[in-house]
């Protein structure tokens, strides 16, 4: 358990103003719209939160139904820190990967796999910026274990043991916009999970791993 304290100005940053509740629960699947708008309404009166303007859920959502924003941000930060890298420095590079996904130079052992590139749409960023992204591209490991790669398969299912890391990444126009902004590379249990670690590596972004 992360003691919270020790990160309260990176958690002041990622909530923006809202209520961890409210912004948890935008992050969490949702696949009846009137049930969620319900929902959603309760939540605000009872966070006394002032508009509930928010109506883009995700059913996949991006972050998983048990999963702690905080605890994962914080995960994250450490990750980062570690490496010798910063959010600006991923999302750049996220950047400069959409503008041509096809012809960037990513780190030996990663390669940009178009067999499974689905387009799924369009989904606006949680914290209710005017900002919107649909899937770009997918970032795969060359050589990954079988057990990462039954990691990457249970992610569809809302399941994932993040020990096993990823094979790959599936990379999002909204992505950049949520890791510079947001410090949010999507929950662990989601199939939209962008590996803060996986990314330093195949960006050639790490001092320590």
């Amino acid at each position: 358990m992360h003691n919270q304290a020790d990160y309260s100005h990176l958690i002041e940053m990622l909530l923006g103003g809202i209520p961890l509740s409210v912004l948890e629960f935008r992050l969490r699947p949702h696949s009846n719209p009137e049930r969620t708008e319900r929902q959603a309404s309760k939540l605000a009166k009872k966070a006394k939160w002032h508009t509930n303007e928010f109506e883009d859920y995700s059913t996949k959502g991006f972050l998983g139904r048990n999963e702690s924003l905080t605890e994962l941000v914080i995960g994250d930060y450490k990750i980062i820190k570690k490496a010798g890298s910063t959010y600006l420095k991923i999302a750049d590079e996220l950047d400069k990967f959409i503008a041509t996904p096809y012809s960037y130079k990513l780190a030996s052992g990663y390669s940009v796999d178009e067999a499974i590139l689905i387009n799924a749409g369009v989904q606006s960023c949680p914290w209710g910026c005017d900002i919107f992204g649909g899937n770009i591209a997918v970032i795969r490991r060359d050589e990954s274990s079988f057990l990462s790669s039954f990691n990457d398969m249970l992610s569809y299912f809302g399941f994932s043991l993040p020990h096993l890391g990823r094979a790959s990444v599936l990379v999002t126009g909204l992505l950049p916009h949520l890791v510079r902004e947001h410090y949010f590379f999507e929950g662990r249990k989601t199939r939209y999970r962008a590996d803060p670690k996986f990314l330093i590596h195949a960006f050639n972004l790490e001092r320590n791993y």
